[in-house]
């Protein structure tokens, strides 16, 4: 059976609304030395959200890679399915744009088949993680995600992982500030984004949701 159909039957079996999440992850070579503790943190993010009923069953998480090219390293499922958290290969440049313009083309594709199987959604999430400077251009795909945010399409958060990282570059793509995530405080971090999948979860798709703003000041710099 291809992936798409497993995609597909999955959503026949579990009738849950959905909240797609795609994380866009920088994995240029400037990266090497986070990648191990990013993928420690995810696994206590994927944790955090079995021990909710609702977003156990719920949310959805799909995550993109890019570096001299973009990739997609894991394809929505849902956290019972996540069996191994693999670890991404750290290459050159920062192709960011790329790695974003695939993120959002996972995520239309997943509400187009929510939409198909009559499934409810909430409004999808891209988490943009990086550590510095794109090499090439973003304007243009800074554009596409600052409508969408604008239409109530897409709900987007930027991540700082480094000083070097050009905070303007990040404002680009929301109207929401960049949050810099302290060094070694990932664990903390998905943590709270686990929390805050959680609150999503127990609502009902078109309801205006408070995140957790609870413990933020544990892993991000303000």
């Amino acid at each position: 059976m291809s992936q798409e159909l497993m995609l597909c039957e999955d959503l026949v079996k579990n009738a849950s609304h959905r909240l797609p999440v795609c994380i866009v992850l920088d994995t240029s070579g400037s990266m090497c030395d986070l990648i191990d503790d990013m993928v420690d943190g995810k696994n206590r993010f994927y944790d955090a959200v079995r021990e909710d009923n609702d977003a156990r069953f719920s949310c959805e998480i799909a995550v993109v890679t890019f570096n001299s090219t973009a990739e997609v390293v894991e394809n929505f499922s849902c956290i019972d399915e996540k069996d191994k958290i693999m670890t991404p290969e750290t290459k050159s440049f920062t192709s960011m744009a790329q790695g974003v313009a695939l993120g959002l083309d996972l995520l239309e594709k997943r509400k187009n088949d929510y939409k198909n199987n009559g499934v409810d959604y909430f409004q999808p999430w891209l988490l943009l993680f990086t550590d510095g400077e794109p090499t090439e251009s973003i304007t243009g795909i800074q554009k596409k995600v600052k409508e969408l945010e604008a239409n109530k399409k897409l709900t987007v958060f930027t991540f700082s992982l480094d000083d070097a990282v050009n905070i303007e570059t990040l404002k680009g793509f929301s109207k929401r500030s960049p949050m810099r995530i302290k060094d070694g405080k990932f664990g903390e971090f998905f943590e709270w984004l686990g929390k805050s999948v959680s609150i999503v979860s127990r609502s009902n798709p078109g309801d205006k949701v408070k995140l957790d703003t609870t413990g933020i000041d544990n892993w991000a710099l303000l």
